[in-house]
């Protein structure tokens, strides 16, 4: 946590710098070249586009290689191992795999070999349609959010006057009251302990809304003097609070998929999931789902069971095999979503405040039709103040202090050192896209050389071994007869 803290002004910067690049890859390359949003496939026909969407995928490759570049997850139905179909699903490996690579992971004579691999269930066999479970942290999401917003518990009329705003200890101090009074009155001292530290917290989120947003009386020191508090309640509840909820979370979502598992695919419903699964891209904002992939719909193994206890386990990880996903996946979502959140409402603040972008947030809802209720609620906040300490007089006392160093910020050395610096900036970030842009072009040249008919695949992949991989008797034929048609 202390090197996240070191780090945060970097790792800003790089969101700042890299993340437009990032989601511009991300559209022409998963969106387009997938075919995911509308006139994607459209595009897909001019042959340029192509070529374009290509480039930006082995451009991307290399950042990722090199440079630490976000990877994307890749679509749920391709192999890990390739970009075929997958077909298969091992239960210790957690991966899906095509038919081909399902037997080079677990070949005979290979330590895989006595793994659990499940056929994938295909999209025709399926049983039951899940329209509600892609979306649910969505629609939790928004309820959660409209609670915030329009909640009289957080934003009283007395928000401003009143020394705590603890929604979750005062419950804890309810509960305890109504169970055992003698318990409330030993813990009464540290209830106000507590609420005290929740109460950091969760003003150091609504006051972006309320000082900077609608009233704007907020200011720099008002931000750094709050931040260490919310900063320690923040790690408490991502160690606490967040895999309580994830355990809740996971056995709410395993109960509504499993219902979902007893309807019956009509074509209506299935059109419905098609744009459930399309929407549901809220958990993998904050990191759900990448700690483990989603596991797909299987049928029970093929190999038999070592003994009964072995069986038994197998049987336990499959039947839990989701709540499992849910939350591990809920978990880790929670907790980027609690660091995100202190460290975006942060950033918001203080870009308000340095930026003055009070006013362009604030018209922007009102075009949407908030105007009306930032009214009043400027009207409900308006006893809002900030005579002693207000950001105009900070910004006069850095000025003066900024004029006392001219001298020496203004002299040679700083203007050529400054000068330097933004050269070798921009010769950096140039001479970094030329050096990708030659990467891509070096791996295209092996890959030719790679894939030619007596390239290097040949000697590169000669091992001394015994066996080597053929077709199936099965599959030989089929191979012979369509390479005949051709």
């Amino acid at each position: 946590m202390i090197m996240s803290l070191i780090k945060f002004p970097f790792s800003l910067g790089w969101r700042i710098v890299f993340e437009p690049a990032h989601l511009i890859m991300w559209i022409i390359v998963d969106k387009i070249g997938d075919g995911q949003i509308w006139g994607a496939k459209r595009l897909l026909l001019y042959p340029s586009v192509k070529k374009t969407i290509a480039y930006v995928k082995e451009f991307r490759a290399v950042l990722v290689d090199y440079y630490k570049w976000p990877k994307i997850p890749s679509p749920l139905w391709r192999c890990k191992f390739c970009s075929k179909k997958a077909e298969w699903w091992c239960v210790e490996c957690a991966k899906k795999m095509c038919p081909q690579c399902a037997y080079n992971q677990h070949a005979p004579g290979t330590l895989a070999m006595m793994h659990s691999v499940e056929e994938i269930v295909k999209e025709v066999d399926k049983i039951g349609v899940h329209f509600l479970s892609p979306i649910l942290p969505e629609l939790m999401f928004g309820f959660f959010a409209y609670w915030i917003i329009f909640s009289k518990t957080l934003l009283a009329d007395d928000y401003l006057s009143s020394q705590a705003v603890c929604p979750a200890v005062d419950e804890l101090r309810a509960i305890s009251a109504s169970v055992d009074a003698t318990l409330f009155y030993y813990y009464k001292n540290m209830f106000f302990t507590w609420c005290d530290f929740e109460d950091s917290f969760m003003r150091f989120i609504l006051d972006g809304w309320v000082r900077t947003l609608i009233t704007g009386t907020d200011n720099t020191i008002l931000v750094f003097q709050t931040f260490p508090k919310a900063l320690l309640v923040d790690v408490v509840l991502m160690s606490t609070l967040c895999p309580i909820l994830s355990v809740l979370y996971a056995c709410l979502l395993t109960i509504v998929y499993t219902i979902e598992s007893k309807i019956p695919r009509v074509g209506v419903l299935c059109e419905v999931e098609k744009y459930s699964e399309a929407c549901a891209s809220f958990g993998s904002w904050f990191g759900a789902g990448d700690a483990t992939p989603f596991p797909p719909e299987t049928k029970w193994r093929n190999r038999p069971m070592w003994d009964i206890v072995e069986g038994f386990w197998y049987a336990r990880q499959r039947c839990f095999k989701r709540l499992s996903y849910y939350f591990d996946s809920s978990l880790d979502g929670m907790k980027n979503a609690a660091w995100q959140l202190l460290m975006g409402s942060m950033v918001f603040r203080l870009a308000c405040i340095w930026l003055n972008l009070a006013p362009l947030f604030r018209g922007i809802l009102s075009l949407v039709g908030f105007s009306s209720f930032i009214q009043s609620q400027q009207a409900k906040f308006s006893g809002a103040g900030s005579l002693i300490v207000n950001e105009p007089l900070l910004r006069s006392l850095a000025s003066k202090a900024f004029s006392a160093a001219q001298p020496i910020i203004s002299s040679s050395i700083f203007v050529k050192l400054s000068g330097v610096w933004a050269f070798f900036l921009v010769l950096a970030v140039i001479g970094n896209v030329y050096w990708v842009n030659y990467l891509v072009q070096a791996r295209r040249k092996f890959f030719l050389g790679w894939f030619a008919e007596g390239g290097t695949q040949e000697t590169s992949l000669e091992f001394k071994q015994k066996l080597t991989l053929q077709k199936t008797p099965a599959a030989a034929p089929a191979a012979e007869k369509n390479g005949k048609a051709s």
